[in-house]
């Protein structure tokens, strides 16, 4: 729950489509390990998508997820009470090139058909330079630029990280 209101699971589903253009939809990306998948759980306040802290990629497909937003009539900022997730496999994958990471989720998530209303770029630890070229492409291909009102950036797993080393790993 966040607030007064919160998402509630629905269903699992194998893909998103243009009639979910009316839900709003939200995308997480970011590496290997960097806490995507328990973000999203804990978004639904329950275990929807599989997470787990390994060396290996947990995520082994893109993963979509339909939830219903719970409003307090006062609070409401939107219309929609749909939510799509979609959890996407990790940049610099253990198993998967970056090529191919990026191709299977181009090709799962088309822009042309599905609007996406949030892009959450998750990372942690010290950002290397394969995961910032992954991530700069991911940028581009969601029109950065354009829609920057759209992103949001997290800096996970960094409790017992110090404000300098935070700035560094940046």
């Amino acid at each position: 729950e966040v607030g007064d209101y919160h998402v509630s699971f629905v269903c699992s589903k194998s893909c998103i489509e243009e009639v979910d253009n009316e839900a709003y939809n939200i995308i997480f990306l970011g590496p290997t390990g960097s806490g995507k998948s328990t973000l999203i759980n804990h978004l639904f306040n329950a275990n929807v998508v599989k997470a787990g802290a390994s060396v290996h990629s947990v995520t082994r497909q893109i993963q979509y997820t339909q939830g219903k937003l719970k409003w307090s009539e006062d609070k409401k900022w939107d219309k929609r009470d749909q939510v799509n997730v979609i959890d996407t496999i990790g940049f610099c994958d253990t198993e998967l090139s970056s090529q191919e990471v990026q191709s299977a989720i181009r090709s799962s998530v088309r822009t042309s058909i599905t609007y996406i209303d949030k892009v959450v770029i998750v990372c942690s630890g010290r950002i290397e330079p394969p995961m910032v070229q992954a991530i700069k492409k991911m940028m581009k291909w969601l029109s950065y630029e354009k829609y920057k009102h759209n992103f949001v950036f997290i800096y996970n797993k960094s409790d017992n990280v110090s404000d300098c080393e935070k700035a560094e790993n940046l």
